[in-house]
């Protein structure tokens, strides 16, 4: 049985029902089968093929058929010409320009007069029979090879066929048939030539990998010349002989990913914009997400008393408008507006006090950039963008819902915990950062970055130092690091390491930060830095001034 049909054989018997009552139109097809001398098949197989059912592709029952005939680059249409006495005259394959799919008729429709004439036969009367077939094991191509199996390409000495060159169908050879006749044993011809051998060993894979690696079996590249291949974004399809697919993305790939290995970052641009429904409501982390999102929520005040901020609100403990601004962004890098997703670079206009008017507008306040407050843009020099994050010196009410607190004593202290989404449950590594301003007043310029209280000794740095990171009896809780100024703590969590028995599958609690402030009118920022070791992903969300501090 040739593979074309043993294809389609095991279509329609999967598909068989009982009591199948055929329309007219059905029926003269099984006639035609049945009566004709174009086929190869007997009445069994031929009844199996002519049925009521209808395929629901993208079902999960059907999944194994793939996308519709035409859809994917692996179909092609087999066009076999007969006499009137039935006698096959000539087999080809149809261009896929002589043939296109009709959505109002909802079928395929065939140039048949076209196909005749490009095969020579431009008078008389002919049977034409039509295959509608998808290259799943080999294809309709012959293959010329030496004694040793190794293809032969070029010219061909055409005397030393069946001596030193041969001949070979570009197929598979049926080894062995299950007793159960549901199951095909395949195995190579004397075959040395990678894409045929390739193919072979994908026929059992459930996905289809395709490689990028500027082999000559390279199927993805960047778009351009060689030389603004560097700096091309975008990709596109090559076609490769003998590989199945004539050099583009079809359907059968939707749905795939696109992975890029060992890629160097030289700069970071939000990977979305926002949408205002995204949910940053959640208690917990999440394990089986479809991308990897940075997010983290205020647990509680451990010490110090939750205030009415100047909106008579109570603030927001998720940070959720926050996270739609900032999500994806860390502290060296500019603001995004979250409407258009454009970068913010302008610089501090005159006009407008403490912003670049574009800021301001989103609601944020940053620094003065020129005269008295100049040295506190630290890298305006390195970046020449006052726009970054850790510039940004306090958020408008209106827009942010920001929380006030007072301190209890010398010090307010807050408790926080990541709520990001992973889409394993990996182990990951969390680097917590402390960022913000201390306002020392009365004059604007007169704000100081904050900075750590004590040094690594516990031993008092300064009067009106302002931040220190709390040493917590607990295994959530992340714990300060060696570097980072006393302004970073640091801790990695394998699966399973924190207690989630009270969580739902898909969900598990997420690490730990406790911190103490020691400053009035004080702006507080926090950045959370996550990385998911087993897919080597990282991503960090830097929420400026969700504390103010009185």
């Amino acid at each position: 049985m040739p593979w074309g049909y043993a294809a389609a054989y095991y279509l329609s018997k999967k598909r068989r029902q009982k009591g199948n009552v055929l329309n007219a139109s059905q029926q003269s097809l099984l006639d035609f089968l049945n009566n004709s001398n174009t086929t190869n098949l007997n009445e069994k197989d031929s009844q199996l093929l002519v049925s009521n059912d209808t395929v629901q592709h993208g079902t999960e029952s059907d999944n194994y058929l793939g996308p519709r005939f035409g859809n994917s680059s692996d179909d092609y249409i087999e066009v076999l010409i007969y006499d009137t006495q039935d006698n096959l005259l000539e087999s080809g394959v149809v261009e896929s320009t002589d043939y296109f799919y009709d959505g109002e008729e909802g079928g395929i429709k065939i140039k048949t007069g076209t196909v005749l004439r490009k095969m020579g036969y431009d008078r008389g009367r002919f049977k034409v029979l039509y295959n509608f077939l998808r290259k799943v094991a080999g294809s309709y191509e012959t293959i010329v090879t030496d004694a040793s199996g190794n293809v032969v390409n070029g010219d061909i000495d055409e005397s030393e066929i069946n001596k030193s060159l041969f001949i070979k169908e570009n197929k598979y050879i049926i080894h062995q048939i299950s007793d159960t006749r549901k199951e095909l044993r395949l195995v190579t011809q004397n075959i040395k030539e990678e894409s045929y051998l390739r193919r072979f060993y994908k026929l059992g894979a459930k996905e289809t990998k395709y490689q990028a690696d500027e082999t000559p079996i390279s199927n993805i590249e960047f778009v351009g010349t060689t030389e603004g291949k560097s700096t091309s974004k975008e990709l596109k399809f090559v076609g490769v002989s003998g590989m199945g697919n004539d050099g583009r993305f079809d359907q059968s790939m939707k749905g795939g990913k696109i992975i890029i290995p060992n890629f160097f970052v030289i700069n970071k641009i939000p990977s979305r914009v926002p949408a205002v429904n995204d949910d940053f409501n959640n208690d917990f982390e999440i394990t089986n997400g479809s991308e990897m999102v940075c997010s983290f929520r205020t647990v509680g005040v451990e010490n110090g008393t939750r205030k009415k901020n100047n909106l008579n609100e109570d603030g927001d403990l998720s940070h959720g408008i926050y996270h739609t601004y900032f999500e994806g962004l860390g502290i060296n890098d500019v603001i995004v507006n979250p409407m258009t997703g454009e970068p913010i670079t302008s610089e501090y206009g005159k006009n407008v006090t403490k912003n670049s008017e574009d800021a301001y507008n989103l609601g944020i306040n940053l620094v003065h950039v020129h005269g008295s407050a100049e040295r506190l843009v630290t890298d305006k020099s390195n970046s020449g963008f006052s726009s970054q994050i850790q510039n940004i010196f306090e958020v408008q009410e209106t827009f942010f819902p920001r929380i006030h607190v007072e301190k209890a004593g010398d010090r307010v202290t807050i408790d926080l915990e990541s709520t990001s989404v992973f889409e394993t449950d990996s182990t990951v590594e969390y680097e917590w950062t402390i960022f913000g301003w201390d306002f020392d007043g009365p004059n604007w310029y007169q704000a100081q970055k904050l900075s750590r209280k004590y040094a690594p000794d516990n031993t008092e740095l300064t009067s009106n130092a302002d931040i220190h990171i709390e040493t917590v009896n607990d295994i959530r809780y992340a714990q300060e690091a060696t570097s980072g100024a006393g302004m970073v703590a640091k801790k990695t969590v394998t699966p399973g390491q924190f207690d989630n028995t009270l969580y739902a599958d898909g969900t598990r609690p997420g690490c730990r930060l406790r911190f103490s402030c020691y400053s009035g009118k004080t702006h507080v920022g926090v950045q959370l830095k996550i990385k998911d070791n087993s897919r080597n992903q990282s991503r960090t969300t830097a929420l400026p001034d969700i504390y103010y501090v009185r």
